[in-house]
């Protein structure tokens, strides 16, 4: 959905295609990227380095501790989903699609729950808000504009699940903020989210909302240990794989053997 490569100037694609011919050293930030261009362009000199986290968060011992306690006495089962309300983003991230699924899911489910979509305000926020009114979910989803990185980390801590089955990330960031939270996500195969997610949480090959819904009908039914494997799972992998110090070094390994 979103404007691609071959739809940008003819400026913009030659000066890409000069600085990854002339570059001394390319560092792509997930696989799939780098194969993605370098399979289409001439590339001088690929390199893989995973984007990370901001900093290496410190988080005392009991933090998993702390996330299970939470998460147990609970009785809301929270989603989340992080993106611009523009319709481009919304329907590369496939969020009409998830709201179909949650239209879906509350018919079969009755718990309680919550989703909420964070981001900008755009071009699609009246869509959204049509959307949800018409479906009968405005008791169970809510729409934070303009978060702020505090209440987006409050966000990440206090959800279950992030629901992000795009149809592209360069890398995913806000998953792996999740992540770092220890709330794993729910991903496509396309494009770098299942590098990031891996086997910390739930990959869909096809999507759709009749399979989004049953994934988070399996989710929700999981017993609370089994559910929590995939929250400490996430927590080590993003703060152990993807951290900080970690992206320091692969960069450092890639610039001395240069």
């Amino acid at each position: 959905g979103a404007l691609d490569y071959y739809k940008k100037s003819f400026l913009y694609k030659f000066l890409n295609k000069l600085v990854l011919r002339f570059a001394d050293v390319n560092l792509f930030i997930s696989n799939d990227q780098m194969i993605s261009i370098s399979s289409h362009l001439y590339v001088n000199n690929p390199n893989l380095l995973y984007s990370s986290l901001e900093s290496d968060k410190v988080f005392n011992d009991n933090f998993l501790i702390d996330k299970k306690l939470n998460c147990k006495k609970d009785e809301v089962y929270r989603f989340c989903s992080v993106s611009w309300l523009k319709k481009d983003q919304l329907l590369r991230k496939n969020i009409f699609k998830v709201l179909e699924a949650l239209k879906l899911f509350k018919n079969e489910f009755d718990g309680d729950w919550e989703y909420v979509i964070a981001g900008k305000k755009g071009d699609a926020y009246e869509d959204i808000i049509s959307f949800i009114d018409k479906s009968g979910l405005e008791n169970n989803i809510k729409i934070i504009l303009d978060i702020s990185a505090e209440n987006k980390n409050i966000l990440f801590y206090k959800s279950d699940l992030l629901i992000m089955p795009s149809w592209f990330e360069g890398f995913g960031n806000s998953v792996l903020e999740a992540m770092s939270f220890g709330t794993p996500a729910l991903v496509s195969r396309f494009g770098a989210s299942p590098e990031v997610v891996h086997d910390s949480g739930i990959i869909i090959n096809q999507i759709s909302p009749e399979i989004i819904k049953a994934k988070l009908i399996d989710f929700v039914n999981l017993p609370f240990e089994k559910r929590f494997f995939f929250y400490e799972k996430s927590y080590l992998r993003a703060t152990k794989i993807f951290s900080f110090e970690s992206r320091k070094k692969s960069l450092l390994k890639i610039l001395s053997t240069k």
